[in-house]
């Protein structure tokens, strides 16, 4: 049914290529069009956790309970003696500054805490230094160094990008005492920071792909058609499919973020593929005579649906990332496949209507073919053609050696791909995971260097905040927090640290209030900013400050702390939330996702295999391939010491979905030639005649993901360094393991028939003799 449909599309094609292309500019405007409304924004977290996660919730409980939020923006101010009353004058005109603008809902620094206490700084220098250390401590790490926290009350990332920019407006224009230096971080002037490396990334990541299949291109399609312009028309199609889905963004409301801008590179390279191998057939059919017509309706009908089993199993490995429910890898996995539907598309439509009419000659091909045989002629009456034709290239001569190889040595083949495949499992559950989104970024970026900065100053920030609920805050409450917390220290070698309303009320009045009434009037005294942090209604916190670095130490913390509270027996209701909380439970949500998508990948394409091949044999020996690659690709991600984040965990599924063609092509070119020839001649003759179609696919997705290489953020370059090392691999498993074990199997057939024609020769010769 579906190739009786690519042949009535063909042949429309070939009468009306002119509303085809005409149907396709109109979509491309509006593309362009909608396209230039696409926007940058940063990665909100909870693009990273499936939609009613607990610990999620529970982060956000905590900060609405507490007016804790996590975009919160810092500015250091750094001199001789922050404590000089010069400086904390410019703190507070500071803050005076940035409270006008529209987005920021408070201030706290030093000196406006003093100003919330006093009325006005101090005019004695001792109660003021004395005061300092008292109520501010906490925002003076150094006596070189202060730190005001700005509160953000926007609620898109937008606007909070562009109150970034304000910031360091605000912060340049306003004047400064000399010898002072200000500067800001936090989420805000990350994001914004982020943003605009994205942009930069994008177009950069974009360009060298577009440069990448060119070359690639010139190296491996221009000898395949008439016209070398001609050997451009897949990156153009590619191109269109990216401008084309770029254009759907803005309408589907999806922004560009660090994560998503990496499809465009890939997309281009993917996208090439399709349209190569229409044209190739159409060249080839051109070439042989065919009319332009024709050998329209034969590379569609004939290429087409060899294609979209190329491109179906490509999009079950993009697919898959939508299964585990996270939004991010929801929106990549949506776009990728989308983008390849519109390249498979465009490749069956629009490139046969523009081959179509740029071959305006319907029998140039027969004149050009004239034309070299009549040049061949006069040279040889002249003498003029002498010496041998000329030998294979240098990636004929390539595939020659591999083919031999393999003929040669295919039970070391199958025994390396198990070994691949077995220790590949066991260094999957040795690869680290990287948690800390903080590390997915560029190191350099301005906000993260000022992030490094205060965590040398101040330790460790990876800050357990323990939720205590009780009837009521009191006396004994507060005891029995104090005696929580400073157990927990004493136990736990990661905890160093601890600050909680009982803290602070010893720094304040000297130590615990002895009854209920002191404990009031304390707390009625006590600014407001800081109290909010430790109390809301009937709960109060404990920040647990630790050296949880790691994700494995943040997940052993998170449970020794649930086994510390039990233990200790308190008696009210709990919840341990926080940065370090959240890292280690999303470290949890990685491997489950891994794990599921992986699952569904392999489950479709079997199930795609079985209904396409009906044959369980020829389903399988695809897939034997690409274990071997995954296996190969863990291996690899083990020993370069490379950590999994939240992209690089789509790896195997898209390594399945990608990689499963090449073995595809080889396996059935093999079973074609098996028809004419023996085992050893039909591998010989699949891999050097089918692969250097082979090659030339693997070599455009590798210049996809190749680019993103070049990207200046971490997890980025990571995932398509991967990505290119596990497309190698799914080459050289396609031309050697999947021959390999076709051969295998075949001997073992013939190994098996032979002994049962033996055994059933042995039974009629005995029974021939009881019968004599």
């Amino acid at each position: 049914m579906f190739a009786e449909l690519l042949v009535r599309l063909s042949g429309f094609i070939a009468r009306k290529p002119g509303i085809v292309v005409s149907v396709v500019a109109i979509i491309l405007i509006f593309s362009a069009i909608s396209a230039s409304n696409v926007r940058f924004t940063s990665t909100e977290y909870k693009e990273y956790f499936p939609s009613g996660d607990k610990f999620f919730a529970q982060s956000q409980l905590y900060e609405k309970d507490f007016g804790v939020r996590p975009d919160s923006a810092f500015v250091y101010i750094k001199t001789e003696d922050v404590t000089d009353r010069e400086v904390l004058e410019y703190m507070l005109e500071l803050e005076n500054n940035l409270k006008r603008l529209d987005g920021v809902g408070s201030t706290i620094s030093p000196a406006s805490i003093l100003v919330q206490i006093y009325g006005s700084l101090p005019q004695d220098e001792a109660l003021l230094k004395r005061s300092l250390e008292i109520y501010a401590k906490d925002l003076i790490p150094k006596p070189t160094m202060a730190i005001i926290t700005v509160e953000i009350t926007t609620t898109t990332p937008e606007k909070t990008n562009e109150l970034a920019k304000q910031i360091e407006r605000v912060i340049q224009f306003t004047p400064r005492p000399t010898g002072v230096i200000a500067q800001a971080t936090g989420t805000p002037l990350l994001g914004y920071q982020i943003v605009k490396t994205t942009m930069e990334n994008t177009g950069r990541m974009t360009g060298i792909s577009v440069i990448l299949m060119i070359a690639i291109l010139v190296l491996t399609f221009s000898g395949v058609v008439r016209k070398k312009l001609m050997a451009f028309m897949p990156l153009i199609i590619s191109i269109f499919s990216v401008l084309i889905i770029v254009g759907l963004l803005p309408i589907f409301g999806i922004k560009l973020t660090m994560d998503i801008s990496a499809t465009l590179p890939i997309l281009i390279g993917l996208s090439i593929e399709y349209a190569a191998q229409i044209q190739n057939r159409f060249e080839e059919e051109r070439k042989e005579g065919k009319k332009k017509d024709e050998a329209v309706v034969l590379a569609v009908s004939k290429t087409g649906l060899a294609v979209v089993l190329a491109m179906l199993t490509t999009i079950i490995g993009f697919m898959s990332m939508t299964i585990p429910g996270m939004p991010m890898l929801t929106k990549f996995g949506l776009i990728m496949s989308l983008g390849l539907i519109f390249a498979y598309i465009l490749a069956i439509t629009f490139l046969p209507s523009i081959l179509t009419i740029l071959d305006r000659n319907k029998n140039e091909s027969e004149r050009n073919e004239n034309r070299v045989n009549l040049r061949g002629e006069k040279k040889k009456a002249q003498g003029l053609e002498k010496g041998p034709e000329k030998g294979p290239g240098i990636l004929e001569s390539s595939l020659m050696v591999v083919s031999g190889v393999t003929v040669s040595n295919p039970r070391k083949i199958i025994a390396l791909a198990l070994i691949l495949i077995l220790f590949g499992a066991y260094a999957n559950t040795q690869i680290k995971l990287e948690t800390d989104t903080k590390k997915w970024f560029p190191p350099d970026l301005p906000a993260m260097v000022r992030f490094k900065e205060l965590e040398r100053v101040m330790g460790g920030q990876y800050i357990y905040t323990l939720v205590l609920t009780s009837d009521e805050i009191n006396v004994e409450m507060i005891k029995k927090s104090d005696e929580l917390a400073s157990y927990i220290v004493a136990k736990e070698g990661l905890v160093y640290q601890y600050t909680s309303l009982s803290s602070v009320l010893k720094d304040f009045a000297g130590g615990l209030p002895k009854d209920d009434r002191s404990l009031s009037a304390i707390l009625a005294a006590f600014p407001e900013s800081q109290l909010k942090k430790y109390v809301s209604g009937t709960m109060t916190t404990i920040q647990l400050y630790t050296n949880a670095n790691t994700h494995e130490k943040r997940l052993n913390l998170l449970e020794n702390l649930k086994k510390d509270i039990q233990y200790f027996g308190w008696d009210g209701g709990y919840y341990i939330t926080g940065y370090p909380v959240i890292m280690a439970h999303l470290g949890e949500i990685m491997y489950g996702s891994q794990l599921t998508m992986t699952a569904a990948a392999y489950l479709l394409i079997i199930i795609l295999l079985l209904g396409v091949y009906r044959s369980l044999k020829k389903a399988i020996v695809p897939l034997l391939a690409i274990s071997t690659v995954i296996g190969a690709t863990n291996t690899f991600m083990f020993l370069l010491g490379i950590k999994q984040t939240m992209i690089s965990i789509t790896l195997n599924a898209i390594i399945l979905g990608l990689g499963i063609d090449f073995s595809i092509m080889v396996s059935e070119r093999y079973r074609e030639e098996r028809e004419r020839a023996s085992p050893i001649e039909a591998v010989r003759r699949a891999i050097e005649r089918t692969g250097k179609a082979v090659v030339t696919s693997a070599l455009t997705m590798a210049g996809g993901f190749g680019a993103v290489v070049f990207s200046d953020f971490p997890a980025l370059s990571d995932f398509g360094l991967m990505a290119l090392i596990a497309i190698i691999f799914a080459l050289l498993a396609a031309l050697t393991v999947v021959p390999a074990f076709l051969m295998l199997t075949e001997r073992v057939n013939l190994n098996l028939n032979f002994k049962n024609t033996r055994v059933k020769a042995n039974v009629k010769n005995a029974k021939a003799k009881q019968v004599g």
